[in-house]
């Protein structure tokens, strides 16, 4: 459970890794930008394909990636189908569900393709993002990029006690079970109540702890930060090479 949210892939040693953490950003945001305006499927599936193939060659387990994926592929599966059974257009054929009669249509087809594509291609593009940046770094870049330095701590604060909560949730489940909480399904939802309730108050809690300490250790506001370095020669020529082979695909495959 832990590795689904970790950046513990993003810190090993690679050549993805080793990037400028701006260079990797401003080629996310054009990938997904790209994509958006993208006519075609093909193109934000070839997106798609590269970052998996991307993701198989950083040696990434399998697992994580399809689970880290799966929210987008369900979404991509109910859109896909919204159109393709409720758009209007030339039938192609047509399904019995319940004593509704659903008719599948060409244009309905071609627009949830697109759409499915989209979807589909912009998380790769995020996750693969994730896989290759540790989430320090990514935090550096945001501000660097003039994000809200108070939007960036909040990140920051989430992101470091996402793991704090699981633990408490695991503990407290873990109790739980020893006395039988979820045997049977009333048990279960009171045990459910019970539990979501304690990591509630253990977040408050929590909250004034890290408060009193911040303070304690001189905290006025801002976390101190020192300046990033220029990018590198190899990072600035790999953002030339990676934008002129995204342009060169979007024309060839991302208009009609």
């Amino acid at each position: 459970m832990f590795d689904l949210f970790s950046d513990y892939f993003a810190s090993r040693a690679s050549f993805a890794s080793s990037l400028d953490c701006r260079v990797k950003i401003i080629l996310t945001v054009l990938a997904i930008v790209t994509i958006l305006f993208s006519k075609s499927f093909l193109y934000p599936l070839g997106i798609f394909v590269f970052c998996v193939i991307a993701m198989f060659l950083l040696k990434l387990p399998s697992f994580i990636v399809f689970v880290r994926m799966l929210p987008a592929l369900g979404m991509a599966a109910i859109v896909f189908l919204l159109k393709m059974f409720l758009s209007g257009g030339i039938p192609v054929f047509d399904l019995s569900l319940g004593g509704f009669e659903l008719s599948a249509t060409a244009e309905g087809i071609e627009a949830g393709t697109l759409i499915a594509s989209r979807v589909v291609g912009s998380v790769a593009v995020a996750l693969l993002l994730g896989f290759v940046t540790p989430l320090h770094q990514l935090f550096r870049g945001l501000a660097w990029f003039g994000v809200s330095k108070t939007w960036v701590e909040i990140a920051m604060f989430t992101y470091r006690y996402t793991f704090h909560i699981m633990d408490t949730a695991m503990q407290v489940m873990s109790a739980q079970k020893v006395r039988l909480g979820y045997v049977g399904a009333m048990n279960s939802f009171s045990s459910a109540g019970t539990l979501s309730g304690s990591l509630i108050i253990n977040s408050f809690k929590q909250t004034e702890k890290i408060a009193e300490a911040m303070i304690a250790r001189g905290y006025t506001g801002e976390f101190p930060d020192s300046p990033m370095p220029r990018a590198g020669f190899s990072d600035i020529l790999f953002f030339i090479f990676a934008v002129a082979v995204m342009a060169v695909f979007f024309f060839a495959g991302g208009l009609p």
